[in-house]
């Protein structure tokens, strides 16, 4: 089974302590091309920005709420 963590690299070692995941269990990362997701991460946060959101920790809250919403919803 995989299982796959959406974070920063400051917040990393959280959430491996978080699930539960020892320091000897090895683990895969992916780090993505910035060039790739940029483009649609800027047009993203014009929108975010101009409906009053402006802090990552207040979109980070939401995003949170929006997935334990439809994990909730499919069980």
């Amino acid at each position: 089974m995989l299982d796959f963590i959406e974070t920063t690299a400051g917040k990393l070692p959280g959430e491996l302590l978080n699930r539960g995941i020892s320091a000897e269990q090895r683990i895969f990362i992916a780090i993505p091309d910035e060039e790739d997701i940029l483009p649609g991460r800027q047009t993203t946060r014009l929108r975010v920005t101009a409906s009053g959101i402006e802090t990552d920790d207040t979109i980070d809250v939401l995003i949170e709420a929006a997935r334990d919403e439809v994990c909730l919803n499919t069980k």
